[in-house]
């Protein structure tokens, strides 16, 4: 075999097995279990905008936390001061916790692409503190929710796009 050819093996190779890890990497269930992952750090680290950072642009905050963000005066505010209400609110929550932080736990049971391009995926999440309180409360439980997650552009990242709505107290 002449170097030219080997060369070429090689490259091709390359490529082929490049282009096979990034349609791996871009699957929904790659994907879904990064965005957990990825909520996880921005929790156990207490980033207010890292959380934030992995709500989709089409996240309605109003309609997922109707106790603490809804009502009828929500209707006036509009979704990207209601995202800067939830980043200071998230900051002081973090800030309240910083003596004894979020540790987040998530098992993720089923993912299902959905037709029109988001994805569905099961999931139990566990918020307690490092000391093992859990000093919020959600109605209804983190057990088996379902979550929609979705593309924000061409990137296969997904982000959280909407889930059951949730009460919490502290």
């Amino acid at each position: 075999m002449t170097p030219a050819r080997l060369r070429l093996i090689i490259i091709v190779g390359a490529s082929l097995l490049t282009v096979c890890w990034f349609l791996w990497w871009s699957s929904a269930g790659v994907q879904a279990d990064r965005t957990f992952a990825r909520l996880k750090s921005a929790i156990e680290g207490g980033s207010a905008n890292g959380v934030l950072g992995n709500l989709h642009p089409g996240y309605d905050i109003k309609a997922a936390w109707p106790t603490q963000l809804g009502g009828d005066t929500a209707d006036m505010v509009n979704n990207g001061t209601m995202r800067l209400l939830v980043l200071r609110g998230l900051t002081a929550l973090f800030q309240l916790q910083s003596a004894d932080p979020f540790i987040f736990r998530y098992t993720i049971t089923n993912v299902e692409a959905q037709e029109d391009g988001t994805v569905a995926v099961t999931v139990t999440i566990a918020l307690s503190t490092a000391s093992g309180h859990q000093p919020l409360t959600f109605t209804p439980s983190l057990t088996n929710q379902r979550f929609i997650l979705a593309q924000d552009g061409w990137w296969p990242a997904l982000s959280v796009r909407g889930h059951t709505p949730f009460n919490v107290s502290y």
